[in-house]
């Protein structure tokens, strides 16, 4: 699973919007390509975007926009499908220091929340935390300084302060999407899958067409040994957002844990394409390659290609992607190397639960055998889920 994105939100202004006519700029005249794009924090309190002089969106206060294209002083975002005025964003570069010149001048809740949220845009977690507990001190309780907060505590793994922020949220409002799939997701990370799922579960329900919340859902019911319901959550997700690497790797491993491994190479060869530099990817595509029991589908050749890379990246001291290699090794037929190379990956997992596994196989390499990846006769959830959640 990967690592969830941390939206930003609140709901209040420090600065007024001027009630003039907006007219924003009509596509191809004078619009200039912003590359990068800029970032720019919603500061207005009636901010809106527009096409041409047609409202499209409000947009609520302390969003983070990212623009690019430009034209005089409107910047158009994909983020709320139209064009904004200037007047009404404040660069993030600048946030921080225009924020705290205003609590100099007025340490006020809404100073310090606002702070708060360019802290957060700079992924400047405890910075961020420290300006919202201060809110809260001076009287703010919003819905949205708790979610923030939460999601601060989680990034610095404050977990029980994070859940208890969630919690805060999801009494009083539990049909809050964002929150659901926030504890939903913090839930996956702490092994609580049955609690996670439920969370998943209100998430989907509340927004259908959220591609997170259905990869994250399959994850849970993966994690639970529910692979076919898993596999279906997957696929959700992939109609919603075709590119979402996560997801195809995810849907391939439980296909692979169904005995569909010519599926689960489908799906793993289209994730590596979306995102070639993964390194989760690439080990899990290298293990079905070197240990599938399908002869057919086995490419010792291409194996050692990833599984040599993925250990490159990482200076060959991932434990687990060591035992990639060392299969891959052993599909070929190089059982020295493959002995040599799963010894090096016990030594990165003693007291782990995988060591066994691998140790398994160290001894069938030394009996110069490969390893093959036998469906087990119940299969059983194991392990935290990652992006690509892999247990062997």
């Amino acid at each position: 699973m990967t690592a969830p994105s941390i939206p930003i939100r609140l709901t209040f202004a420090l600065f007024l919007s001027l009630l003039v006519a907006q007219i924003a700029p009509a596509a191809g005249e004078g619009v200039t390509v912003v590359d990068p794009p800029q970032r720019l924090i919603v500061v207005a309190e009636k901010a809106r975007s527009m096409a041409g002089n047609v409202p499209v969106q409000e947009v609520p206060r302390g969003t983070i926009l990212s623009v690019t294209r430009a034209n005089a002083n409107w910047r158009y975002s994909a983020d709320c499908n139209g064009w904004i005025h200037l007047r009404d964003t404040v660069p993030v570069e600048k946030a921080v220091a225009l924020f705290t010149t205003q609590i100099e001048k007025d340490p006020s809740a809404v100073a310090y929340q606002l702070r708060g949220i360019a802290w957060m845009s700079h992924e400047q977690w405890a910075k961020a935390a420290q300006d919202f507990e201060k809110a809260y001190d001076l009287g703010e309780s919003s819905t949205n300084l708790h979610y923030n907060l939460g999601n601060c505590y989680e990034r610095l793994g404050e977990t029980a302060a994070a859940l208890e922020e969630y919690d805060s949220i999801l009494k009083t409002y539990p049909d809050e999407f964002p929150t659901a799939l926030a504890r939903g997701n913090l839930l996956l990370q702490q092994d609580q899958f049955a609690a996670a799922l439920r969370d998943l579960d209100l998430a989907v329900g509340l927004d259908a067409k959220s591609a997170e919340a259905h990869n994250s859902r399959g994850i849970a019911l993966r994690m639970l040994g529910r692979f076919p319901e898993a596999i279906d959550a997957y696929s959700k997700s992939l109609e919603l957002d075709p590119q979402r690497a996560d997801a195809l790797c995810n849907r391939g491993f439980a296909r692979k844990r169904t005995g569909n491994d010519q599926a689960a190479l489908v799906d793993y060869d289209a994730a590596l394409k979306l995102a070639p530099t993964s390194n989760a990817i690439g080990n899990d595509l290298a293990w079905l390659l070197a240990t599938s029991p399908d002869s057919t589908l086995r490419n010792p050749v291409r194996a050692i290609e990833l599984a040599e890379a993925v250990c490159k990246s990482t200076d060959n001291k991932n434990g687990d992607y060591l035992d990639t290699l060392a299969a891959a090794y052993a599909s070929a037929g190089r059982y020295a190397a493959a002995e040599e190379t799963a010894k090096l990956a016990v030594t990165f997992l003693t007291g782990q639960p995988e060591l066994p596994g691998v140790q398994a196989r160290l001894a069938v390499y030394q009996q110069k055998k490969p390893f093959i990846d036998e469906l087990p006769s119940q299969e059983k959830p194991a392990g935290t889920p990652t992006d690509n959640a892999t247990d062997k």
